[in-house]
């Protein structure tokens, strides 16, 4: 569980990485599809600054998530698809 975490805060930044990792692409290629700074990906994966709503739409979109799976929903997966109840 990260600081922010346990401070109540969801792991925005967490789940950005999450989901770039699994969609294998770098921080600088995020950057150029989204059209902002490497420092500005950067800054949201660490927490510093957290994306506006049209930034959060553009990263779902992206990365193939969901908006809410940005802010830790149990529903969806780093796929965006929802979780298979066999599986659970």
């Amino acid at each position: 569980m990260s600081r922010r975490e346990r401070a109540g805060r969801p792991d925005v930044g967490g789940q950005i990485r999450k989901a770039r990792d699994a969609a294998g692409i770098s921080q600088v290629e995020l950057a150029l599809r989204l059209e902002c700074g490497e420092r500005t990906v950067q800054a949201w994966e660490r927490n510093e600054r957290t994306p506006r709503l049209d930034a959060l739409a553009s990263l779902a979109a992206e990365l193939g998530q969901n908006v809410a799976f940005f802010y830790g929903s149990d529903d969806v997966e780093p796929n965006g698809d929802e979780p298979n109840e066999a599986a659970a």
